[in-house]
């Protein structure tokens, strides 16, 4: 501790005392201020983990609902529904990065191309750059088309991943009859990879 002295005068009396005062922290409020520290310090690390594991939960239960929405359409109005990667909410794009958006179409003539006229019923846009969104599918990456019954007649899996926590990873797969399931694997049992 830092001592100072502190002079006060009363001038209508011409008397001046001192009193001296001590200046500093005691070993006591130290340790509580690094400890109040310490548990900010491990809260805001938790709390940034936190933030992306949802900002991927999030991205797959987005994709499983809209998957669901697309299925169920195909079925109630008796066309084929096909939901793409889009980047301007009106055309499908090719590639297999679907972080980039989506839209849901009633594909009335069956050529899994949008065309004037055919209805965009549902869209979505980017995800935040951290998340990965890759399709395997077989015969095409970029769109799936569920057909009137509600099946897609092929199986495929979507790797969802964090760019900057490899360990955030998620497989959603999709049977041939257009179902989905969420997995920590792909369905071949392979570990789950959006970068290759």
């Amino acid at each position: 501790k830092t001592a100072y002295e502190v002079y006060r005068c009363d001038w209508s009396s011409d008397v001046c005392s001192s009193d001296l005062y001590a200046r500093g922290f005691t070993l006591i409020e130290l340790m509580a201020t690094l400890a109040i520290a310490a548990v900010l310090v491990t809260l805001s690390i938790g709390f940034g983990s936190l933030i992306q594991r949802n900002q991927l939960i999030t991205a797959v239960n987005t994709l499983v609902n809209d998957m669901n929405f697309a299925r169920s359409e195909a079925i109630k109005s008796g066309t084929e529904i096909v939901i793409c990667i889009t980047n301007d909410g009106v055309n499908c794009n090719k590639g297999d990065r679907w972080q980039q958006g989506w839209m849901i179409y009633h594909d009335r003539n069956g050529n899994r191309r949008r065309d004037h006229g055919e209805p965009i019923i549902r869209r979505k846009n980017a995800f935040a750059e951290q998340t990965l969104i890759r399709y395997n599918g077989r015969p095409v990456d970029n769109y799936i088309r569920f057909q009137a019954t509600g099946s897609t007649q092929y199986n495929g899996t979507f790797s969802f991943c964090h760019k900057t926590h490899g360990n955030y990873k998620r497989a959603l797969i999709l049977s041939n009859t257009g179902r989905l399931r969420t997995a920590s694997r792909q369905a071949n049992g392979r570990e789950i990879n959006c970068l290759g």
